[in-house]
Formats: C-alpha cells, structure tokens, sequence
C-alpha cells in the first residue's frame, strides 16, 4: 500500500534511508548515512477530510470531494485505541441474551395459554 501526499503522489522512501522522521503537520524527512544525519524531506502525507467515504476493498476507502484537514496532525510511532470496551460490551451482550430468553419464555407461556384455553373453550 503506498502513503499519498496532498496531489495524490506516493511518498517514495529510497533504500539507502537510514531513519525516517514524520512530523506532526505530516511532513517526512528521512537520514542516510555520510549526510552528516541532516534530515531531507522526501514528502508530506497528505491529511483530508473524507466526507462520505466510498469503500474501495478490504480496509481501503476512497472520497470523490476530500478536502485537506488544516486541523489534524499526525503522531509518529503511536497506535490508535479502540473506542470500544471489551468488557463492557460482554457484559451487556449477556445481558441482551439474558433478556431474548426471558421473553421467548414468556412467549412460549403465552402461547401454551392460548392454546389450552382454545381447545377447553373453543
């Protein structure tokens, strides 16, 4: 998969790099070995705005009218979190189950009622 600067360009990582650096407004600088470890900027990852993204495969979306993002920034080497807690989440999946249960009982009940009422009555 390639990282894409602001005009849709990949960002082209030579072999020679001996580290890479990105910045948080997404600027990448890379060092080689006897350049004195000054860092060259080899590109910047293009941040956008996705309004109403399109799926394009596994993971990989796409937007007719992306925007640039001036207001994001990048943070090298960190891992986004979950938004969702495990936890909790099971807890409340058991509590749902618990519940279909009780109310497939309760209908279960509701029909054995009716039936025998029907066939005593009707």
């Amino acid at each position: 998969m390639k990282v894409l600067g602001p005009k849709n360009q990949p960002i082209q990582i030579p072999p020679i790099a001996t580290s890479i650096h990105i910045s948080p407004q997404g600027n990448v600088f890379i060092t080689t070995q006897g350049t004195n470890e000054t860092p060259t900027q080899v590109g910047t990852i293009g941040l956008v705005d996705l309004t109403n993204p399109e799926k394009a495969g596994n993971d990989l979306y796409t937007a007719q009218n992306a925007t640039p993002d001036t207001t994001s920034t990048l943070i090298q080497g960190a891992l986004e979190g979950s938004n969702v807690n495990p936890v909790r989440e099971m807890v409340q999946l058991i509590d749902l189950s618990k519940a279909y249960q009780v109310y497939g009982n309760l209908v279960k009940g509701l029909e054995t009622t009716q039936s025998k009422v029907s066939n005593n009555f009707g």
